[in-house]
């Protein structure tokens, strides 16, 4: 039976004024489960390892036309192909979501609660930055590959495993040590969620702009009302200081007589 989950994905949150150099993409980094190179993540040991994400790199091995490839592992010398691979961005968040069978998703905020919903399906959601700037070429055929549904990504790490009877693998430790973007996943559902566009950019600038703007009104005005208030209460002291001159030069000239 299909799992009534309320669907409470945040909104990727749009880069400030302040690095409109970058691309902000989140998506779907791993999966609980089986992979197509038949290793099996466990629910309870993704969620324990997901944190491992956050600060690692994003990776890309691009054919001649920028496009994504693979890992750029080289299996005779088994390392990777550091020429190959350019370090393009970075992950800044993870965390883990419940998706059920209609995709409806429910962030997961403790261990207790991934045995609350049996037939959903445990993710890991990751936001990343890419360098837009000083990856240009790059970075459009990323956005091109988001719009089609086509920007796919595969996890690195290092994994304890044991075998299996079905000549699989059942992983028991995950240290994911960076995320690639490749042009077939392990994970078929390890794809992009949302980009960054830059016309939300520019809207959010503005509403940035007049939110400063009224702020620094306000501030203005405020400054302006407490100018005149102090200027007021001097006024008044200068002439409660007036009459007591008086008052004092009325009783020398009584005392005089």
């Amino acid at each position: 039976s299909v799992v009534d989950l309320t669907n409470i994905n945040p909104k990727i949150e749009i880069a400030s004024q302040w690095d409109s150099d970058l691309m902000r993409i989140k998506a779907y980094a791993v999966t609980e489960g089986r992979n197509l190179n038949g290793t099996i993540f466990p629910r309870k040991l993704l969620y324990m390892s997901y944190r491992s994400f956050i600060d690692k790199p994003v990776v890309i091995v691009p054919n001649k036309n920028d496009l994504p490839t693979g890992h750029g592992f080289d299996f005779k010398k088994e390392t990777f192909d550091i020429s190959k691979r350019k370090n393009i961005g970075h992950i800044t968040n993870a965390y883990p979501v419940l998706v059920d069978e209609i995709g409806h998703t429910v962030e997961v905020y403790g261990e207790e609660e991934l045995d609350k919903y049996p037939n959903s399906q445990l993710r890991i959601v990751v936001d990343m930055v890419i360098y837009k700037n000083y990856y240009t070429d790059i970075s459009e055929r990323l956005e091109s590959l988001h719009n089609i549904g086509s920007l796919s990504f595969s996890m690195e790490s290092i994994i304890s495993a044991v075998s299996t009877k079905d000549n699989g693998k059942v992983a028991t430790d995950i240290a994911f040590t960076g995320l690639a973007i490749v042009d077939k996943p392990a994970f078929v559902n390890s794809k992009s969620i949302e980009l960054a566009e830059k016309e939300e950019k520019d809207m959010e600038f503005k509403e940035m702009y007049e939110a400063e703007k009224a702020k620094n009104e306000t501030l203005i005005a405020e400054k302006t009302s407490v100018e005149t208030e102090l200027a007021s209460i001097k006024d008044e002291i200068a002439s409660t200081k007036e009459e007591l001159a008086n008052l004092n030069g009325d009783e020398k000239e009584i005392e005089d007589r």
